[in-house]
């Protein structure tokens, strides 16, 4: 068949958008509202998860980076949001029974901040109201009474003790000390002396202890009875005190009581700060006064110390809500997503904390409605993972001492009561990521039920193509940049294909979409335009590749320069231009690469030399296996094929892997077998099946463009390149080699089997074994001469 039948055509080179069917000028005029283009799917999973409120129904946002996942679900969760009840606020209030044990209560939306304040000001009411309460007549009579009366009885018991004593003949004396007795000289009436004492006779000394004896039991007695009179008096002094308190926070309290009648869990709680109060009113009143009686009693140094006890810790506060939370967080760890509780230096009993200190997470806020994270996140951290399962399967977060678990300086703990939770966790990761926990995380499919499973691509209609430019207007108004004319989203949706590598379909990476039209508006308003026209796209994708391309001109440098050796005009035998892919971060390129085969006398063969030193991947090792296996079905059906054959990728210093070489190496061999010269001025890509088929590979348009830039810089010389045809559908070529391919500088085939790429290369038909003078009866020549030289030197 003659060559040009094989050469694609300049139409089929790339999809152009037919820019006649948009029936707009410019974007402007387009609907300023984003919708989600050809997603259909994952919104309909997105609906039925959010929409089913069993347990284990969360979901996994899975696609491709840029294809729209978490704008998406960010505008379905607002509007979820909007129509769904607005959760319990939640406090952490003191445990009297227990500090280490915070009691957590929920309350109605918007209802905490107000307790806490209401809380706050019962609290300094009653502050204020001690002191002038304690310094009222009526009080002061009740206290006078209650000490004078102690002090009565005191005087009477005294004067009782006195009088007994001296009867004994003894003198009593009150001191700091207590009460001491000394016997009385008869003569001097004065209290003996040691002198005197020792004057006694033995008799009148025994009289003499025994009466101190009694006078012992006395003061005994005496002690016991103004303990008695003082444990009374401290009991009426105490109920006193208390009445003071009572009667200081009576009416706030009445007040609170009312108010929060209908909330159980408050109305119990406010009986127990009451108690608590009432149970403490000692204490209390000794923190106002300053008298002697009551330093005992100092039990609080400062009033925050007072009154921190019944203090509100408002957890969540969702008052200012309009609907269920939606929580993104972009950055978890166990403090944010969990909450935390925090530590005050104490001088003396060192790190101290309380309920007032225990701060929620992310988790606490999500509460009663939604939590996006990103899967890479968790992926990274095992433990946060484990974490957040433990929550989701349980139904309730405990507030952990995360921060403080491992040191021994901790006096003071708190271990808050954990809290009921109910919300939707949506995580956002890649496919891979999503079969990562499906094939290794045990559990994790009855915990994610749901995928919404984002395409990267969609179909190339008339009407996504109109959704697209709905898009990006949509866009454009959204982030105030300059609309589009209609030859501008033409370039974007046939640059959108190029990105798809594929004619009949777009890109969903948006991402790199609004990236194109946040620098076309930068470009077009540096050159006083106020409309983006298709050139600014052009030079814009232009301006972005060239940032990136700078390891490839390193290559094509090299190859220009001869470092690297491409020839593009000669013919030889056993040597072929082929085109590779590399990568350079997001970036890709094509790169030609000589490929040459030498085949000789032997049994083993074809021999890859990259995979000899383990410079080759599986998969190219596969393609070489497989074209050994055409070989052999071709050429092996009459007697064994032995030959060596040696294949190399020259100067090639970089892994190797794929199989789009495949069937560049075997017309390699068949010019090697057959001598027959390969021309240089062409270029090759295409897998080969053992039947012989050219199959697609990837990368086709960076391959072209590789080779293609090499001849444009030589100058052409019928340089071309033969592509498989079943590639022709992911044409996408930049405007020059359109143009190249035009005037008849440049050419591109399509293939289909192994026979017609060996004749576009040499100029030879393929034939059979038994055509003579074709490329196959040459090569089987060769290998039957092989064959015979082996079975001479095995007989000789």
């Amino acid at each position: 068949m003659a060559k040009e039948n094989y050469i694609i055509p300049v139409s089929q080179l790339r999809n152009i958008c037919n820019t006649k069917d948009f029936q707009f000028k410019t974007t402007k005029s387009l609907s300023s509202e984003i919708n989600p283009i050809g997603q259909e799917r994952a919104i309909e999973a997105i609906e039925t998860a959010l929409n089913i409120q069993k347990k284990g129904f969360n979901l996994f946002l899975s696609g491709e980076p840029g294809c729209g996942k978490s704008s998406i679900i960010k505008a379905i969760l607002s509007k979820k949001s909007a129509e769904s009840p607005i959760p319990s606020d939640w406090i952490y209030v003191n445990n009297f029974d227990n500090d280490s044990l915070p009691i957590p209560i929920s309350m109605l939306s918007g209802s905490a901040r107000v307790f806490a304040k209401d809380m706050d000001h019962f609290i300094n009411d009653f502050i204020l109201q001690i002191p002038k309460l304690y310094e009222s007549k009526q009080l002061k009579d009740e206290r006078s009474s209650i000490l004078g009366e102690y002090d009565n009885k005191e005087g009477e018991f005294e004067d009782i003790l006195v009088q007994k004593v001296e009867e004994m003949g003894f003198y009593i004396a009150k001191t700091e000390e207590g009460y001491i007795a000394n016997p009385v000289n008869t003569t001097t009436k004065e209290p003996m002396t040691q002198e005197d004492i020792l004057k006694l006779t033995t008799e009148e000394k025994k009289d003499l202890e025994k009466k101190q004896k009694k006078i012992t039991e006395y003061l005994d007695n005496h002690y016991r009875d103004i303990i008695k009179i003082e444990k009374n008096v401290r009991k009426k002094l105490e109920k006193h005190l208390k009445n003071v308190v009572e009667l200081s926070i009576i009416d706030s309290f009445s007040e609170l009581s009312e108010k929060y009648k209908t909330a159980k869990e408050i109305k119990n709680y406010l009986k127990s700060v009451k108690d608590e109060i009432l149970n403490n009113a000692t204490h209390i009143v000794a923190l106002f006064i300053d008298e002697d009686f009551l330093q005992i009693y100092k039990k609080y140094n400062t009033t925050e110390d007072l009154t921190k006890h019944y203090r509100v810790n408002v957890l969540v506060n969702n008052g200012k809500l309009k609907g269920a939370p939606v929580i993104f967080e972009n950055n978890p760890t166990i403090t944010s997503l969990f909450g935390s509780i925090e530590y005050i230096e104490d001088p003396t009993l060192g790190p101290v904390t309380s309920f007032i200190n225990v701060k929620p997470g992310k988790i606490h806020l999500a509460n009663g409605g939604y939590l996006v994270l990103e899967a890479i996140d968790l992926y990274k951290n095992p433990r946060l993972w484990e974490m957040l399962k433990r929550v989701i399967r349980n139904g309730e977060i405990q507030i952990g001492d995360d921060s403080m678990i491992h040191t021994t300086r901790v006096s003071v703990r708190v271990e808050p009561q954990p809290i009921p939770v109910k919300f939707k966790v949506i995580l956002v990761g890649t496919p891979e990521l999503y079969d990562f926990f499906m094939n290794y995380d045990e559990g994790f499919d009855r915990l994610f039920k749901i995928k919404a499973d984002f395409n990267s691509e969609i179909p190339r209609t008339i009407e996504n193509e109109h959704k697209y430019a709905s898009f990006i207007g949509s866009k454009c108004s959204e982030d105030n940049l300059l609309h589009l004319d209609k030859n501008a989203v033409g370039r974007i949706i046939e640059y959108s294909s190029r990105m798809a590598d594929d004619q009949m379909m777009l890109s969903t990476n948006f991402s790199k979409i609004v990236d194109i039209l946040i620098e076309a508006d930068y470009l077009a308003r540096s050159r006083k335009k106020t409309v983006v026209s298709s050139i600014e796209i052009i030079d814009t994708i232009d301006k972005i590749e060239y940032r990136l391309k700078k390891e490839e001109e390193i290559f094509l440098r090299f190859i220009k320069d001869d470092i690297i050796n491409i020839d593009t005009q000669s013919d030889v035998v056993g040597q072929i231009n082929a085109l590779t892919v590399l990568s350079s971060g997001e970036y890709e390129f094509g790169i030609p690469a000589r490929i040459t085969a030498k085949t000789f006398v032997g049994e083993s063969g074809v021999l890859n030399i990259e995979r000899e030193v383990r410079m080759s991947g599986q998969i190219h090792d596969k393609g070489i296996m497989v074209l050994t296996g055409y070989l052999g079905s071709v050429f092996g059906q009459k007697r064994p094929l032995s030959f060596e054959a040696y294949l190399t990728f020259e100067q090639q210093h970089y892994h190797v892997d794929g199989d789009s070489a495949s069937s560049t190496e075997l017309y390699a061999i068949l010019s090697s077998l057959s001598e027959i010269p390969i021309s240089q001025r062409l270029a090759v890509t295409g897998a080969v099946n053992q039947n012989g088929d050219i199959q697609p590979i990837g990368g086709v348009n960076q391959k072209i463009e590789g080779f293609f830039d090499i001849c444009k810089h030589r100058g052409f010389c019928k340089n071309g390149i033969i592509i498989p045809k079943a590639n022709v559908r992911n044409l996408m070529l930049k405007d020059e080699i359109v143009e190249a391919v035009k005037s008849g500088d440049f050419a591109i085939y399509a293939i289909e089997r192994i026979e017609e790429g060996i004749e576009l290369l040499t100029g030879v038909p393929a034939g059979s074994v038994e055509t003579e003078g074709s490329i196959f009866y040459l090569a089987d020549q060769k290998l039957k001469s092989i064959y015979n030289t082996l079975n001479e030197t095995t007989q000789n």
